[in-house]
């Protein structure tokens, strides 16, 4: 009986090691707000463990217009926090997370979330995702107010090795050869 409750503690723990995800940093290049890398295709090869690393860079605040009176007005508001609500259209056996765990991102600050497959992906595809976030605002004259913002225009192609482009921020652009550089073409890295 200790022998087989061993064996499921052990088959479990490797099974929830490899459901984890690798972890992800902020990638320094990115400046000024918003998710980085900028829209474009991610290529998850076959059979293969799969991450996308994730730069989000929350400002401190933004410009956001009211209508008063009638008049259209730009405000400054400061950003609380942006709050990673959902990533839709992941493939089947991927997810994601975030640092921190709560995928509440405060303003001013950088941190990042992590795409991920939960098993090696098997099957070809392309499956176009977006990253909702609901940005929570504050103003001095208008109170809290919390705006949803979708990132789209992102795209998860399983199995396709294409090229792809890698930059350095100094204009420098390489091709890793793999499918997994940050840009799907070599116009969107420069």
């Amino acid at each position: 009986m200790k022998k087989l409750l061993l064996s499921l503690s052990l088959i479990c723990s490797v099974l929830l090691a490899y459901s984890q995800p690798q972890g992800c940093s902020v990638d320094t290049q990115y400046s000024g707000g918003g998710i980085y890398p900028p829209a474009g295709t991610f290529n998850a090869p076959l059979n293969q463990p799969f991450s996308q690393n994730i730069t989000v860079i929350t400002p401190a605040d933004t410009t956001v217009e009211i209508t008063v009176g009638g008049q259209n007005l730009e405000v400054t508001a400061d950003i609380v926090s942006i709050e990673l609500t959902g990533v839709n259209g992941l493939p089947p056996n991927f997810t994601w997370a975030c640092d921190p765990v709560d995928c509440i991102f405060p303003g001013g600050e950088e941190n990042c979330a992590e795409v991920y497959d939960t098993i090696n992906p098997t099957i070809s595809g392309t499956y176009p995702i977006s990253f909702e976030t609901i940005a929570h605002l504050y103003h001095s004259q208008l109170g809290a107010v919390d705006c949803t913002v979708v990132y789209d225009n992102y795209i998860i192609s399983i199995g396709y090795t294409s090229s792809s482009w890698d930059c350095d921020g100094q204009g420098n652009c390489t091709d890793p050869g793999n499918g997994q550089g940050m840009y799907s073409s070599l116009s969107a890295c420069n």
